[in-house]
């Protein structure tokens, strides 16, 4: 009996071992789990490496790289040179003929927030705000509106940006005088990932947006009520402040340390905004509006930084001559200058980085690119403004911008030369975070050109053009033997 006991605690023992050792490798699992939040099924681990070899890399302006390897693990760039050691465990890419640029970013996006929706008009005045809650009395002033708190992934969206070859945009909501905090995000799919900053800008404007109070209703009221929320702010900050508590004040006071964006709508408005910046001391960053050519020692003489859209006026239709002379002299001379706009501020040793946003049509954004090259502004100058200037002017420099060990693994593979403005340039894939989205098959052959078709021993000139998954085929129905 004693000999059964003995065994029954040896096998107890024994089972409670191993269910410790199971539960203390359950618990190891749990501690080493990164995510904050459920994940439904298995989580694929990047263990691995990537290579792309043999490739032309833009490292950043003025650097570029022949027959060169990108290493990067996972969602970091680990080493990019021409000399770079390949470890073991690599999937190796061959990127023969093939670019690789670091992905744009873009200063001036709406992406992922709900759209701003005018207030419908109501006959009785509203003197104050109707927002709920211990906020300021203007709804024009809504400094606590925080991008990184209403962001969401929007496929469509996102789609387009990065066919586009940006990998990461400053986005903020478009809305009232002080329009509160924007945020870094990346165009990934992970919402819990795509974060790179949450409060890195602050915003403003002339235009009072979706408030429905009747002030202001002037640029001299809009002026005038910012320059009060100024004054407010400062003594809401004070000693002078006696229990009183305004969450549109205390948001506007944490903003103040942040970039500053200023979104002009017209030249004038740089000015206006300017004047403001001198009184309480602030330096803003201008988003204009593509006719800073026009003041342009104006716009120096401020000593800020712009955002340029590449946006450029329609030509306009002169086929009816009824209509063609209400078109004015001022009108037809920013179409034919526009284009030239960033040259301009290029020319004038003006800092700018340069936006998509307010493009009616996406798919001209490399064409209106390459129409600024042709108007004076240098290629290295429009890569700059596309990836370190952005970068710079938000301090994620160590982050993005450029190809270089520690950052994030954003990368565009192309066809060749972005800013040739001789060659039509693809883009292959828009790598964000370590993930590739792919934009076209890089292994397509190119099948435009000319051929012969032979019908019945009679042959058919027959042009192909355009590129795959948009070829156009012509004949020419002129009639030629096969003998010659």
């Amino acid at each position: 009996m004693d000999l059964l006991v003995g065994y029954i605690w040896g096998l107890q023992g024994m089972l409670m071992k191993y269910l410790l050792s199971a539960f203390a490798m359950l618990l190891s699992f749990a501690m080493c789990a990164q995510p904050t939040f459920p994940v439904n099924g298995t989580r694929e681990k990047k263990v691995t490496y990537t290579a792309f070899t043999n490739a032309v890399i833009h490292q950043k302006t003025g650097v570029v790289l022949e027959n060169a390897t990108l290493l990067i693990q996972g969602d970091q760039i680990i080493a990019c040179g021409s000399e770079v050691q390949i470890p073991s465990n690599t999937r190796v890419l061959d990127m023969e003929g093939n670019h690789i640029y670091p992905s744009f970013i873009d200063l001036n996006s709406a992406y992922g927030l709900p759209k701003v929706e005018r207030a419908k008009w109501d006959p009785s005045p509203q003197m104050l705000t109707n927002k709920k809650g211990p906020f300021g009395w203007n709804q024009a002033i809504r400094p606590e509106t925080d991008a990184s708190s209403m962001v969401e992934h929007k496929a469509e969206e996102a789609e387009k940006l990065r066919a586009m070859g940006f990998g990461t945009v400053l986005t903020h909501l478009p809305d009232g005088i002080s329009r509160g905090i924007g945020a870094v995000i990346t165009l990934g799919e992970d919402e819990n990932l795509n974060l790179i900053s949450a409060k890195a800008s602050a915003h403003y404007s002339f235009r009072k947006g979706s408030s429905s109070q009747d002030y202001p209703s002037s640029i001299m009221g809009s002026v005038a009520l910012l320059r009060q929320t100024y004054y407010d702010a400062m003594w809401y900050d004070s000693a002078q402040n006696t229990g009183e508590i305004n969450l549109s004040l205390a948001a506007f006071n944490a903003q103040q340390n942040l970039p500053q964006f200023f979104n002009c709508e017209v030249k004038q408005d740089v000015l206006r905004a300017d004047k403001i910046g001198d009184e309480f001391n602030k330096k803003y960053i201008f988003v204009g509006s593509g006719d800073e050519y026009q003041y342009l020692d104006a716009m120096k003489e401020t000593g800020g930084k712009f955002v340029i859209p590449l946006e450029f006026p329609d030509a306009f239709d002169v086929t009816d001559p009824y209509l063609t002379r209400l078109i004015s002299l001022n009108e037809m001379k920013h179409w034919e200058m526009a284009p030239g706009n960033p040259a301009a501020l290029q020319n004038a040793d003006i800092e700018f980085a340069l936006t998509a946003s307010g493009m009616k049509n996406s798919k001209m954004f490399f064409d209106n690119l390459k129409k600024a090259i042709t108007n004076g502004l240098s290629p290295e100058r429009a890569f700059d403004a596309l990836t370190m200037v952005p970068a710079s002017m938000l301090g994620i420099e160590e982050q993005v911008g450029s190809l270089e060990s520690g950052k994030m693994a954003n990368f565009l593979i192309t066809s060749g030369n972005l800013f040739d403005t001789e060659n039509k340039t693809k883009i292959y894939e828009n790598w964000v975070q370590g993930f590739s989205y792919m934009l076209a098959d890089r292994t397509d052959p190119d099948l435009s050109g000319n051929y012969n078709f032979t019908l019945n021993k009679v042959l058919y000139p027959l042009t192909v053009e355009g590129e795959p998954g948009e070829y156009k085929v012509s004949f020419d129905l002129i009639e030629k033997t096969a003998e010659g």
